[in-house]
C-alpha cells in the first residue's frame, strides 16, 4: 500500500490540497465490502506516513457515509462522495474500485 500512497501522494501534494477524504474502496456491483474498507483504512495510514497531508478520519466517514444513505452498502456516485467529503471539509477525495481478474482457461 506504501507504493499506492507515494504515486497518489504526488499528484496530491501538487494540487496543494492538504485535507483528504479516503472512502472505501467498492466491490464488484458496486457494494462495500470488508476489503474495501480495510484497502481505504490501509491507504489512509500509507498517504498520512507518505506526505503533508491531513487525512480526514476514517470513523467520521464511515458515520456520514451511514446517516446519508439508506442502504451504506451500496457505494455513491463519485461526484454524491465529492460533495459529502466537502461536508467534512476535505479538498480531496479519493476513492477505488475492486475490480475481479479474468483468467483465462
Amino acid at each position: 500500500m506504501e507504493a499506492a500512497a507515494a504515486q497518489l501522494s504526488g499528484p496530491i501534494v501538487h494540487s496543494k490540497q492538504r485535507k483528504i477524504a479516503i472512502y472505501d474502496f467498492s466491490g464488484p456491483d458496486k457494494r462495500m465490502t470488508e476489503l474495501g474498507k480495510q484497502l481505504a483504512d490501509d491507504l489512509s495510514v500509507a498517504l498520512a506516513k507518505t506526505a503533508n497531508l491531513e487525512i480526514e478520519d476514517r470513523s467520521r466517514i464511515e458515520e456520514q457515509t451511514k446517516q446519508v444513505f439508506y442502504v451504506p452498502e451500496i457505494v455513491a456516485d463519485p461526484e454524491a462522495l465529492v460533495a459529502l467529503a466537502h461536508d467534512l471539509g476535505a479538498q480531496a477525495v479519493v476513492v477505488g474500485k475492486i475490480s475481479c481478474a479474468k483468467t483465462s482457461r
